[in-house]
């Protein structure tokens, strides 16, 4: 992962914004949102009481806590996003998409030629020619 530069938010903020966190972590919304004991970034289901709270927009780059801006998530993912707002990181989250998602299954054709149990590839089905 690069390192982005980026303006730090003043210390001010972020201790403010901190302590507005300890508070909404303690709201029955918050609650609520962990007890679906899913990761907003991976899907993953993860035991509520192990959900961290994930601030969108970083408190550090000037992002607050407010429910708009924080999202259940697994420490892993946390960990990974650090600073960064969701489009910096973007390959990480779509290394996860890739590994969410099933394999298709394969055709015949798509099956490598070491494959003994592979038979021959199919023809090609001829294509129109075009005007």
């Amino acid at each position: 992962m690069t390192d982005v530069p980026y303006l730090p938010a003043p210390e001010e903020h972020i201790r403010r914004e901190k302590q507005k966190a300890r508070v909404l972590r303690q709201s029955q919304w918050w609650k609520n949102k962990c007890g679906h004991g899913r990761c907003h970034y991976c899907g993953r289901a993860v035991p509520p009481r192990e959900l961290t709270m994930d601030h969108v927009v970083p408190v550090g780059r000037g992002g607050h806590t407010v429910k708009g801006n924080v999202v259940p998530c697994c420490k892993e993912c946390n960990t990974q996003k650090q600073h960064l707002l969701p489009l910096e990181w973007d390959s990480y989250l779509r290394h996860l998409e890739a590994e969410s998602r099933p394999a298709p299954p394969l055709s015949a054709g798509d099956r490598s030629s070491s494959d003994p149990e592979a038979g021959p590839p199919s023809p090609s089905s001829p294509q129109p020619a075009g005007r």
